[in-house]
């Protein structure tokens, strides 16, 4: 474990909240979100919570998986971000583009834009990193460094407010304010669908970009690409959540916007294990806008949750066509370990062949 940090762990950064809000406050250019974040920030709230910002390069895979205990559900819903239970440490998807949190000022509102609006903290901090990226490697708030895919994760995420995006005809929102209707909805809808958090609650997020706008069927190449990210963002999350105390030349200070300093110089990594529940929470990642298989990304998610050795994992199916494919790629799943499994574990490489061999094929964009 400690060697897997010390190469996989490009930048390991912590930050005071209340500093990020002072000095980097975010900033909305749409009329909606700028009337959202006043009501939502206007009472100022001290935060004793350390924002902690975390990128790595792409682990090694392992040439076996051990096939233990993972607890699997699945709902037929979107993710909500609620309390985690005693020893649990929870993480979100964040789905979006390369750029992360890069679009978050203006009108579109979708899922990264949301999840910025319910948590502004993220708006200060991809900012931020704007400006620490100038002098400190590896800290562009990005997914990816040309074409090496670099997974994100953040902990301590302040969230001050829900926003109900769904349709509903009562509240003034027949066809829901996702996407591009969230700009023209009037303010009286918004202030419907707005539920303030006081006090705040925190969630940890985990940011990969999905590979996209493929055709035909997948290759083994693209099934590697896929089951890697999963697998190193879920390894890190678990390290994370069960070694809360890692350091690494990593917590920032600011003077001012642009004079920032180091307190902790330290070189070495402080491992502090302590007894966690780590819980996934998943969805079709990269099904929409990019095209994905909704049963392959199935199949990938849950190799990848049982290689990484994570706990639990929540599928967030959003309707029945999601439903409908994660089953047949839970079932799918499930018939290849008992073809593939001998004395309790797979052999990797063999099951990435198996799964090119099911032929899946890319999808189309759904233009979300």
């Amino acid at each position: 474990m400690d060697k897997t940090i010390k190469k996989n762990l490009l930048s390991y950064l912590h930050f005071s909240s209340d500093e990020l809000y002072q000095f980097f406050p975010p900033i909305f250019y749409c009329q909606n979100k700028k009337w959202v974040a006043k009501q939502i920030l206007e009472k100022e709230i001290k935060n004793k919570e350390e924002l902690i910002f975390s990128k790595w390069s792409l682990l090694s895979l392992p040439k076996t998986c051990e096939l233990t205990e993972v607890e699997i559900e699945m709902r037929e819903d979107i993710f909500e971000y609620e309390p985690p239970q005693e020893n649990e440490t929870a993480w979100y998807p964040n789905y979006a583009a390369k750029e992360l949190f890069g679009y978050y000022s203006g009108s579109l509102l979708a899922q990264d834009e949301l999840q910025v609006l319910e948590h502004p903290i993220l708006g200060s901090l991809r900012d931020c990193l704007t400006e620490v990226s100038k002098t400190v490697d590896n800290s562009e708030p990005t997914t990816g460094q040309g074409s090496q895919s670099t997974p994100v994760l953040i902990m301590n995420a302040e969230r001050r407010c829900h926003l109900s995006v769904e349709p509903n005809v009562k509240e003034g929102r027949p066809q829901g304010i996702y996407g591009n209707r969230f700009a023209r909805a009037s303010k009286e809808v918004v202030k419907r669908a707005l539920t303030i958090l006081d006090p705040p609650t925190f969630s940890n997020i985990y940011a990969i970009e999905a590979p996209k706008y493929g055709s035909g069927n997948y290759t083994l190449s693209q099934i590697y690409n896929l089951f890697g990210q999963c697998y190193t963002v879920y390894t890190a999350a678990k390290i994370q959540s069960t070694m809360p105390k890692l350091k690494n030349n990593s917590q920032i200070r600011f003077n001012d916007k642009e004079d920032f300093n180091f307190l902790d110089k330290e070189e070495t990594i402080e491992l502090n294990p302590r007894e966690q529940t780590v819980t996934i929470h998943l969805g079709h990642w990269g099904s929409g806008a990019y095209g994905g298989n909704k049963v392959m990304i199935t199949i990938i998610q849950l190799l990848a949750s049982y290689t990484a050795g994570v706990d639990k994992i929540v599928y967030h199916t959003f309707d029945h066509i999601g439903t409908r494919a994660f089953k047949i790629g839970l079932k799918k799943f499930q018939n290849l370990i008992e073809k593939h499994a001998e004395e309790n574990q797979i052999s990797i490489s063999s099951f990435m062949f198996a799964i090119e061999n099911l032929k899946l094929k890319w999808g189309h964009s759904d233009g979300n």
